[in-house]
């Protein structure tokens, strides 16, 4: 499991755990692959503040990775100060460390991120990138388990037993919380969920084989899909709105796919449908292996809603047992893009409650 091996800190200057006028927060930061978003995260209560965002390095370059963490990191941190004093605050604020959920394969026990095809990244040791040039105590935990923790901590998965989480971005990232922990597997790679096969022969995946779910249902798939059963369409259906209002012939990304339907386009609603479909079928197989109690969809193409969710908790109710659907809700994620940051802050408060032989994260409302 990933460890918080340093010294907490108070802004900067030490330690103030038992200073009971204190607030204390854990800096969440959800690395993507176009983007790093990071938040101070509270560990009792209230909203997450401080919030900043900027573009992913698409180097491979350790040094530049390591820059552009650090300087998320204290962005964050004089952010979220500057937005407490504008609200008023008068308790300090006292800074836990540092929890990252990064998109790839990580190494949580070393810190590393292992490998991440799309960005070029290998054997990124990011946690000590952080260490080294803030001060901070850090955790690294993958980015879709760190999605699952946040809705189970303070989203749509609150009061799970079992909580399965699927993340549909740009590719799609599963997680899996059982009694408030995230399970990892052997050797912290498990619930790659978009690479369980739906049909052997079917359509390239980015991993190299045929017929994943994520070649169906990733953001990226839509995409592919709608450019060959629609191609380039006319704007502003149903009204206009951002990038459609020209009224000219632009190319479907998922999320305008998902807009269209959503006004009542028919191709584009039949694609979102067709969609659901195949992800009913991942997650009918899912469901039977891992018996959850809620499955939450998260994702820029949950958006959707019961567009895509109706189609699949049909194909669920044809496929999986009755028993095992019993009390069983699928839902989508209330967290949004802040699911991330809020999960990867929880995985830094696991490792370091666990250290003091706890081992559970505090309560706290819903941050949505």
């Amino acid at each position: 499991m990933p460890s918080a091996s340093q010294p907490a800190h108070a802004d900067h200057p030490g330690a103030a755990d038992d200073r009971g006028s204190a607030r204390r927060f854990v800096v969440g930061v959800d690395i993507g692959g176009s983007s790093i978003r990071a938040g101070l995260i509270p560990v009792e209560s209230g909203p997450p503040v401080g919030w900043k965002v900027r573009s992913t390095p698409q180097s491979g370059d350790e040094d530049e990775v390591a820059a552009a963490l650090a300087e998320t990191v204290q962005s964050t941190l004089e952010a979220g100060r500057a937005d407490r004093r504008e609200a008023g605050a008068v308790r300090d604020t006292v800074v836990l460390g540092v929890g990252i959920g990064a998109t790839g394969l990580v190494d949580g026990e070393r810190g590393v991120l292992v490998e991440n095809s799309r960005l070029g990244w290998t054997q990124m040791p990011l946690s000590d990138a952080v260490v080294s040039r803030t001060g901070l105590p850090c955790t690294l935990e993958n980015d879709a388990n760190a999605a699952a923790l946040g809705e189970w901590w303070r989203g749509a998965g609150r009061g799970s037993k079992c909580l399965l989480c699927l993340t549909l971005g740009t590719g799609v990232g599963g997680g899996l919380v059982w009694a408030g922990q995230p399970f990892r597997g052997a050797r912290g790679l498990a619930c790659e969920m978009g690479h369980i096969c739906i049909d052997p022969g079917g359509r390239q995946c980015g991993c190299g084989a045929r017929g994943c779910l994520e070649a169906y249902v990733s953001g990226d798939a839509i995409a592919a899909r709608a450019a060959e059963v629609i191609g380039p369409v006319g704007g502003g259906f149903g009204g206009t709105e951002g990038e459609e209002a020209g009224g000219g012939p632009i190319v479907l990304t998922a999320r305008r796919v998902v807009r269209r339907a959503r006004r009542g386009d028919p191709a584009c609603k039949s694609l979102v449908q067709e969609t659901g479909e195949v992800l009913g079928l991942g997650l009918a197989s899912l469901i039977s292996a891992l018996n959850p109690d809620r499955v939450v969809v998260a994702g820029r193409v949950a958006r959707a809603g019961d567009l895509l969710l109706a189609p699949s908790r049909e194909v669920v109710r044809q496929r999986v047992m009755e028993p095992m659907r019993r009390g069983l809700e699928i839902v989508t994620g209330h967290l949004g893009n802040q699911a991330g940051s809020v999960g990867a802050a929880g995985a830094f408060l696991l490792a370091e409650r666990q250290g003091e032989g706890i081992g559970a994260l505090p309560e706290g409302p819903r941050v949505a």
